[in-house]
Order: C-alpha cells, then sequence, then structure tokens
C-alpha cells in the first residue's frame, strides 16, 4: 500500500485550516502529512511566506517550532534508538532512484538518469524557477511578495485570500514535481486534484470575476 494519499489527505486538512487562517492547527496537520511522506515539503517555500505575511515572524517562528515537536514526537521511538541513522534515513535527499520506476525521465539513457550532474541541474532549475515565479506571481493582490515583504518590514501585515494562499501552495508544489529526480505512478496524487485550479485561476482578480462558472471537475471526471 502507497501512503501518498494518506499524506495528501492531511495536506489537504491543513490547507482547509490554512485557508480559514487556522494557522497552528494548520502547522500541526501540515508536519504531520511531512512525517508520513517528504513530497509534502514540496509546499514549504510557500507556506513559509504565507506564515510571514499573515503573522508576522515571531508567529512564524512559534508555529515553525510545532512542526518541529511534531517530527520530533512522531520520530520519538527511533531517536531514541539510533538518532543519527534515523536523522540519515529519513532526510536522505542524495539516495537513488532506480530508473525501471521513472516515468517523467523515461527518455534518458540509464546512466544520464542515474549521474550526479543531472541531479544538481534539476535542483539549480528548481530553486531558480520557484524563486522567479514567486517574485512575480504570488500575492499579486497585494502588490507581489516583494511589496508584501517590504510592507511587512513596516509591521504591516498581509492577510492572504483563500485562492491566493491555495496558488502559492500548489504552483510550488508543481514546480517541485516537475523538476523532480523521478516520479513514479502513484505520485499522480501529489498533484492531480490541484490541476483544474492552477488550469483555471488567473491571478488577476478581476479576470476571475469575468470567467464564467464551469463545473470543471465534472469535466475532469468525464
Amino acid at each position: 500500500m502507497f501512503n501518498d494519499p494518506v499524506a495528501m489527505f492531511f495536506f489537504y486538512l491543513a490547507a482547509n485550516f490554512f485557508v480559514s487562517q487556522q494557522w497552528l492547527v494548520g502547522c500541526l496537520l501540515y508536519s504531520f502529512a511531512v512525517s508520513i511522506k517528504m513530497n509534502v515539503l514540496l509546499f514549504a517555500p510557500s507556506l513559509f511566506f504565507i506564515l510571514l505575511l499573515n503573522v508576522g515572524i515571531w508567529r512564524t517562528i512559534v508555529n515553525l517550532t510545532c512542526c518541529a515537536i511534531v517530527q520530533a514526537y512522531v520520530g520519538l521511538p527511533f531517536l531514541m534508538s539510533d538518532p543519527i541513522a534515523y536523522i540519515r534515513r529519513s532526510f536522505d535527499l542524495g539516495r537513488v532512484f532506480l530508473f525501471k520506476w521513472t516515468v517523467n525521465w523515461r527518455f534518458l539513457p540509464e546512466e544520464v538518469f542515474l549521474s550526479h550532474r543531472l541531479h544538481l541541474t534539476l535542483l539549480s532549475f528548481h530553486l531558480v524557477v520557484l524563486i522567479i515565479f514567486g517574485y512575480h506571481m504570488w500575492f499579486r493582490s497585494h502588490g507581489g511578495l516583494r511589496a508584501s515583504l517590504i510592507e511587512l518590514s513596516h509591521g504591516i501585515r498581509t492577510r492572504t485570500g483563500v485562492a491566493e494562499t491555495l496558488f502559492a501552495l500548489f504552483s510550488a508544489n508543481l514546480i517541485g514535481i516537475t523538476f523532480a529526480r523521478s516520479l513514479h505512478y502513484q505520485f499522480y496524487s501529489w498533484y492531480y486534484h490541484q490541476l483544474p485550479f492552477l488550469l483555471f485561476w488567473n491571478p488577476n482578480e478581476s479576470v476571475n470575476k469575468q470567467l464564467p462558472c464551469v463545473p470543471w471537475l465534472s469535466i475532469i471526471i468525464k
């Protein structure tokens, strides 16, 4: 049994609390989702800025500390027996994936897929695209990420709307998936349910008001 849907269930539960401005409960559920499957960390960059803009630096630190406490509690039996091995294996970012299971890089020769150079290239593109996209596309109704951070430096917090909170979370996740070292078939559960929103929501609020209401979910199911 794959644990991907279970992890995503708790992430979506956390996202529901995020859009309801219940940040602490959302962070606890988010951290629990991370403890099930590390792919949930792909949402972390946007979540950090969402927290920072909405609650400020100190409450962001508190929320992130609570996330760390959840990780420590879940891993407590392993941390007490062999902490170094547990941390090394849990956060092994350098592990090698099997070529026979990959879906997204199947067209590459196996030696290229396994090369360290490809992994570094994908990581570099991931970071660059994430920074550029987040800078230009997130929180545009508030002037963008840069303007929001400037306001925060002057003590003015930003209350992000439901749609722009979800847009930041989902887009960060999709960018990470785009440059993932390997995708398997069950990984569709990481992003499939987010595609209708990403496809049909426009960061320009005035455009969204002019769009007709279409039951996109029923179209996808058909």
